[in-house]
């Protein structure tokens, strides 16, 4: 049994910029993707990727960015466990022009990545498995980096499922990290870091699900993130700053999710996430102000949302959601109630009406800039048809 697809896009946008004129973004992506799969249960998946984008900011930069990609997977059924296994390959050509206030050294670079990983799920007992895998990454930068995760799950019963994961994810560094010049000009601002290293995060979850009804289920999320190698700005001698490694931090929380199907025809679903965090300037390091930017986000989140069902055809939405505060730069807390109406005829047809920021005025979201003078949400209404053949 096996199957292949072909989808791209092409796309060509303006974006007005209020002071200097306007962005314009154009380019064309293709995918292709063959999957098989053989009577014992083993599967091969191959996918290959090309994307080209071409980026034009008076302001900033122009790039012109092409990249390739290819990927495939393994999957393989044992007497007790399900092993996965695979890799992939990406190659990445960049060409740039410097802007008014950016630039990168060297203007033309060839970017290569590879990986390898394997992953198998091992059935301990019938309501106990260990899942056991490794990702091996290779980049320009840093070389070989290794992502190691192992997961166990437990099913006491059938409508219960305990779960606990410990994960290192690692964000490789990029040109904006190596390459980075501010202004597009000498004497620069703020340089790219020769010595900059990946950044890495450690992560521990416990998750708890249940459906103690056919029609109610719960689910809660416990984790606590440690993280090394931050981005940062360090202050020259010459009075410039250098992207370098130089904060760490910690960030704890747990997310909760609820789904209720009220009737047959009416479903709700709530959620809430509450969420603490620390960043500091590692020894050794003098970042003024880089740690207070990564930890602005809102202590406080949740949402509620109703899905009702009209007809077998057109369905009526409703969410509200509340977003705590920000603390710098300081954004106030607000609540926003949201509504549409989803119409799907047939296979074909898909009409959906849009309206948001019903109740109020408007809200802030983030600090606006000279770049982006007005950041307000206000009452908007909108309209998709989505035609499919």
């Amino acid at each position: 049994e096996q199957g292949f697809t072909v989808q791209g896009d092409g796309y060509n946008g303006q974006f007005e910029q209020p002071i200097f004129g306007a962005i314009t973004i154009s380019g064309m992506n293709l995918l292709a993707d063959w999957n098989r799969r053989e009577a014992d249960g083993s599967s091969l998946h191959m996918q290959t990727y090309f994307d080209e984008t071409t980026r034009n900011d008076p302001l900033e930069f122009q790039d012109r960015m092409k990249i390739f990609d290819f990927e495939f997977q393994r999957e393989i059924p044992l007497a007790s466990s399900d092993l996965q296994w695979g890799g992939g390959y990406r190659f990445a050509h960049d060409a740039t022009a410097n802007g008014l206030l950016t630039a990168f050294i060297p203007a033309v670079m060839d970017l290569n990545w590879e990986n390898l990983f394997a992953q198998d799920e091992i059935r301990l007992k019938p309501d106990l498995k260990l899942t056991l895998g490794l990702r091996l990454d290779r980049n320009v930068y840093t070389g070989t980096e290794a992502l190691p995760d192992i997961r166990i799950a437990w099913k006491p019963s059938d409508d219960q499922l305990l779960w606990s994961a410990l994960s290192r994810a690692v964000r490789e560094p990029s040109r904006i990290d190596k390459d980075f010049f501010f202004p597009g000009n000498p004497p620069y601002a703020i340089t790219g870091g020769p010595e900059f290293v990946s950044e890495v995060s450690d992560v521990l979850e416990v998750g708890y699900r249940v459906e103690p009804t056919k029609v109610a289920s719960f689910s809660i999320t416990a984790f606590y993130q440690y993280y090394e190698n931050l981005r940062s700005g360090e202050p020259q001698p010459d009075g410039s700053f250098q992207v370098e490694n130089g904060t760490a931090g910690r960030v704890a929380g747990i997310e909760t999710w609820t789904d209720l199907q009220l009737t047959d025809r009416w479903r709700v679903s709530a959620g809430l996430t509450e969420l603490r965090q620390h960043f500091w300037t590692r020894r050794g390091y003098h970042d003024p102000d880089g740690s207070v930017d990564l930890g602005n986000d809102p202590d406080h989140q949740w949402s509620l949302r109703s899905t009702f069902k009209v007809t077998s055809t057109l369905d009526f939405n409703v969410t509200t959601r509340s977003i705590g505060e920000l603390p710098d730069p300081a954004i106030p807390a607000y609540t926003a109630l949201d509504a549409s109406l989803d119409w799907r005829p047939n296979a074909t047809v898909d009409l959906s009406v849009f309206l948001q920021n019903i109740c109020g005025s408007g809200h802030v979201e983030y600090a606006p800039s000279v770049f982006d003078p007005t950041s307000d949400f206000d009452r908007s209404a909108s309209v998709r048809l989505l035609l499919r053949w």
